[in-house]
């Protein structure tokens, strides 16, 4: 299903700097800082009061995209960009209901952290 194997991800990610320690610090900072500054922009910033996915809300799944692109076929990927559609909906109403920001941000770090935890045993393979 996937176009990079382990082997390739791994080179992939010292390419970018991301290797020993300093995949540590990145695991961190993308399970706590990305889901913070994602919702502040995302579901604060850009919110529309309306009920219906809009256009924030395809482009939060588009800009996730942007990355998956390099290590998903076309299929999966257009199963992703709808769930992450439906996803982004989904805080967005939580937020609009529960005024504010603290449920998306809880379950986007939750969601945030298992991506994490599943490219890391891609790595470790």
């Amino acid at each position: 299903m996937a176009r990079i194997d382990s082997l390739e991800l791994s080179t992939v990610l010292n390419e970018y700097g991301l290797y020993s320690s300093s995949w540590l610090i990145f695991m961190i900072y993308y399970c706590i800082s990305t889901p913070i500054l994602e919702e502040i922009f995302w579901r604060g910033y850009l919110s529309v009061p309306n009920r219906y996915p809009s256009g924030p809300d395809i482009l939060f799944a588009g800009y996730h995209i942007i990355v998956l692109i390099l290590f998903l076929k076309h299929l999966p990927i257009a199963a992703v960009f709808l769930s992450l559609v439906i996803v982004a909906w989904i805080w967005r109403l939580i937020s609009i209901k529960f005024n504010g920001l603290a449920i998306p941000f809880v379950s986007h770090l939750v969601a945030g952290t298992g991506v994490i935890w599943f490219v890391n045993l891609l790595v470790k393979q």
